[in-house]
């Protein structure tokens, strides 16, 4: 392979492995696993392929260099240590002197004896100061909207600086646009539904869908829609970047589409997906959401809307056991968590009474949940959904009997 980069993918915690599986797919190599993301090694064709692909990865952050930086005993040393270590990357190689520049920095080594923001901005200096030397002109500082951020990693063993290629996260696929009071992150949506071990030929409802996301990435995946096929990338912006590759990647994964949706309806194979939520607002916003992903496409994609309770949902007719999947709300008012721990055992019993055969999965951050759902869990994981530390759980559904009792407290 030639023209190696070292790369590093930030991913939610416990999706590791399904993230290194995207990136052996996308031809990457030397793949090696890190708690919150994966680094590997690959040339430009595999890391714009990982972009375009991934459902996973938070960001693609392209190593430009780094080594050991030794601590610094008084105000300013670790600066001028940063300073002079950064000065050593080629930064004419990656960045024009017309770019607008961010530098993001994040110190996990003890005892740092300066300030963040003062480290930021010597790594700032040294950027502007070498394409001063190079160029004859430096770029300009955004904060706000950067065409090139950079992204410098600073620990015991030293400072690694990184390229952050993807502009704006990777969860953001481009056509949503809807939003609801909780959302879901997307690629952690995508990274539940490989754990659940949930296929394209189960059916599948998230009976409190929000804005869509669970059923999103599940339309997504079954129909092989690249999740950043709709959006643009910082990388776009480089003068080093092979446009006419890039343009016929995403062509012909433009093309894979479409045949593999063609496919699917001509053997009538077309998921079985289907959205409820108590709210109208939320399934308004979730509808919002699919019709843009169906212009995307261009096409029209099958699902079933319903308004309504979770403990109140009847099965769909003549559609054999699938998949529930769902993030439950969650309160913040003490008034609405009581409500929350008195509706969760009246949930469990509906799927008791009328879900038998299905198999449910919550993701919850609250810890009453298992205890008051009155069901067994058959497997539990523990997942991180932005700063909130959750659990997934899988309730394998049996046969039994129902109280009756209020509909769910909180929107």
């Amino acid at each position: 392979m030639s023209n190696r980069l070292r790369a590093f993918a930030p991913c939610p915690r416990g999706m590791e492995p399904f993230l290194s599986d995207e990136l052996t797919a996308a031809g990457a190599i030397e793949i090696a696993m890190r708690p919150g993301g994966v680094a590997f090694t690959g040339d430009w064709p595999v890391l714009m392929r990982v972009s375009l692909t991934s459902r996973i990865a938070t960001r693609v952050l392209v190593a430009l260099g780094g080594g050991a930086l030794p601590h610094g005993r008084r105000r300013g040393e670790e600066g001028a240590a940063l300073y002079r270590l950064a000065r050593t990357i080629a930064w004419s190689k990656w960045i024009s002197p017309d770019a607008r520049l961010r530098v993001d920095l994040t110190v996990t080594r003890a005892a740092c004896t300066d300030a963040v923001p003062f480290l930021t901005l010597r790594v700032k200096d040294a950027i502007c100061d070498a394409l001063r030397a190079q160029c004859g002109r430096r770029p300009s500082v955004d904060k706000h909207d950067p065409t090139f951020r950079v992204v410098v990693f600073l620990d015991e063993r030293g400072a690694t600086f990184y390229w952050d290629t993807s502009g704006a996260p990777l969860t953001q696929r481009g056509f949503k646009s809807a939003k609801t009071l909780a959302p879901l992150k997307e690629n952690l949506a995508a990274g539940i539904l490989q754990v659940i071990g949930w296929t394209p030929t189960l059916p599948l409802i998230d009976p409190m869908c929000g804005s869509g996301t669970f059923l999103l990435e599940a339309a997504m995946r079954a129909y092989a829609i690249p999740p950043g096929l709709f959006r643009a990338f910082a990388f776009e912006q480089w003068h080093g970047l092979d446009r006419q590759a890039w343009a016929q990647l995403r062509n012909t994964l433009r093309i894979e589409t479409a045949r593999h949706i063609a496919t699917l309806r001509a053997n009538r194979t077309e998921p079985r997906l289907f959205a409820a939520d108590a709210d109208p607002r939320q399934i308004a916003a979730a509808q919002h959401n699919w019709q843009r992903l169906e212009a995307a496409v261009e096409t029209p994609l099958p699902i079933e809307w319903e308004v309504a309770a979770a403990e109140a949902l009847e099965p769909p007719s003549e559609v054999p056991p699938g998949y529930w999947v769902s993030n439950p709300p969650y309160g913040v008012r003490l008034a609405e968590t009581e409500a929350l721990a008195a509706w969760y055992p009246l949930l469990g019993n509906a799927l008791k009474r009328r879900w038998a055969g299905w198999t449910a999965h919550f993701l919850t951050a609250d810890p009453r949940f298992a205890k008051r759902i009155g069901l067994r869990p058959a497997a539990k994981w523990h997942l991180d959904n932005g700063q909130l530390r959750c659990v997934l759980l899988r309730y394998p559904i049996v046969a039994g009997s129902l109280k009756e009792g209020a509909r769910c407290p909180v929107a």
